[in-house]
């Protein structure tokens, strides 16, 4: 799960002008009919450097049974019409594990921390990911309608394509060219995510992933 709710932190490129403004909104997870969690995200943005937090915690009929929550961060700036990001970190919790991956984007290449620490070789040179955006930022340069980003989640590398669609309220995004980064995960379960967001609005009113499976559906509240 920790996978998917890496995409879900979007935000208006335009208020990137605005001095020390913050802005938050509050939404609820569903999967298959079941509120299964509550999302919470907070952005702020200040002289072109922007910055996200997202906390979510397991809520609804099942909280009793699967348990988790998560905590994930971005900084970057903005540099000419895109944002580059410079530090992203989550810390995911479920099933009486923590997993924590923090990663530095470099001027050459990136670096990647984790706790536990990853035993597994890796797979890529990590000094050669240059021009790469955490997954929040590929989301928000993609709004800005780039076609592609090529994104690191510390997990893997993909590139996430943005389809051409005649509704400009709906956005559907694929994620290709999955590689990963550690020799002990060789999925590639994201299928797909298909957004609503309004222009007048900030946040995007209505999420979908899909993942598996599964759609899993993250509505404002």
């Amino acid at each position: 799960m920790k996978l998917f709710f890496s995409f879900v932190f979007l935000f208006s490129f335009n208020l990137m002008d605005v001095r020390a403004e913050e802005f938050g909104a509050k939404y609820k997870i569903f999967l298959r009919g079941i509120k299964i969690g509550d999302l919470q995200w907070i952005a702020s943005f200040d002289n072109g450097v922007y910055h996200t937090n997202i906390e979510l915690i397991s809520g609804g009929l099942l909280s009793p049974i699967y348990k988790f929550s998560g905590d994930y961060t971005s900084r970057g700036i903005k540099n000419d019409d895109l944002l580059v990001s410079r530090f992203y970190k989550y810390k995911w919790n479920a099933n009486k594990k923590t997993k924590e991956v923090i990663i530095d984007f470099l001027d050459q290449g990136i670096n990647i921390r984790q706790n536990p620490i990853e035993k597994e070789n890796s797979r890529i040179l990590l000094k050669e990911l240059v021009g790469f955006s955490d997954p929040i930022t590929s989301f928000v340069n993609l709004l800005l309608e780039n076609k592609s980003s090529k994104t690191v989640d510390g997990r893997r590398i993909y590139t996430m394509l943005a389809e051409d669609n005649s509704d400009e309220n709906n956005i559907t995004i694929y994620v290709d060219e999955y590689i990963n980064i550690w020799a002990d995960h060789k999925r590639n379960d994201l299928k797909k995510i298909v957004f609503t967001k309004y222009k007048h609005e900030f946040f995007p009113t209505l999420i979908q992933i899909y993942f598996k499976n599964n759609i899993f559906k993250i509505y404002k509240n």
